[in-house]
């Protein structure tokens, strides 16, 4: 186990299992630049720092988040980047999804193979033509969920256990099979809302 100030790599991120990395106060972990990225975290990644992929080139890739229990922000700097959950996922802060790009390029964060779970503690935000699509499996998101980007989607495919949920921007849509259960307020100043399936 370490303790790390900042880190930068190009490439692969793996964290073997009994491990913990720890990101301290004001440190940043940035990942970005290569298509061949991605991220093996079979240990834990704590602290206070954040974790950011951050993209100069086009990604689709396959991602094991892991135990993850600092910030973890996607952001996209030039061009389209899929992420796609390779195991079921546990955030113990915050997620951001957004775009930095000065053109339009997505970023989206996706569930794979289908009854991936994901459970975020902190608040989630899906920022500028940032993407959330979550398969059959449950995705509990207890810091609630904010829609504030331009051409943002969020998409649900399967039960959703929520915090409050703001949507102010993009496109949220519901799914008629499964139930989105929100624990407080669910409030839209902005977008476009299906609510076919939030209770």
């Amino acid at each position: 186990s370490c303790h790390i100030k900042n880190f930068l790599t190009r490439y692969i991120v793996t964290i073997s299992a009994g491990k913990t990395v720890t990101l301290d106060p004001g440190g940043a972990g940035l990942t970005s630049y290569n298509t061949a990225w991605q991220i093996t975290n079979s240990g834990i990644l704590t602290g206070t720092g954040t974790f950011t992929f951050a993209p100069v080139t086009a990604v689709t890739t396959t991602c094991t988040f892991g135990d993850m229990r600092c910030p973890v922000v996607i952001l996209n700097q030039s061009t389209t980047t899929v992420l796609t959950l390779g195991a079921d996922t546990i955030l113990q802060s915050s997620l951001t999804i957004s775009t930095i790009a000065t053109i339009n390029f997505i970023v989206e964060l996706k569930a794979g193979a289908s009854n991936r779970t994901l459970a975020v503690s902190g608040l989630t935000t899906v920022g500028r033509y940032g993407i959330l699509t979550s398969g059959t499996g449950q995705w509990d998101l207890t810091g609630g969920l904010v829609q504030d980007g331009t051409n943002s989607v969020v998409t649900q495919g399967g039960t959703i256990n929520s915090g409050a949920v703001s949507q102010s921007n993009g496109t949220l849509t519901g799914n008629a099979s499964y139930v989105w259960s929100c624990s407080s307020t669910f409030s839209q100043s902005g977008g476009t809302l299906d609510r076919k399936s939030v209770v």
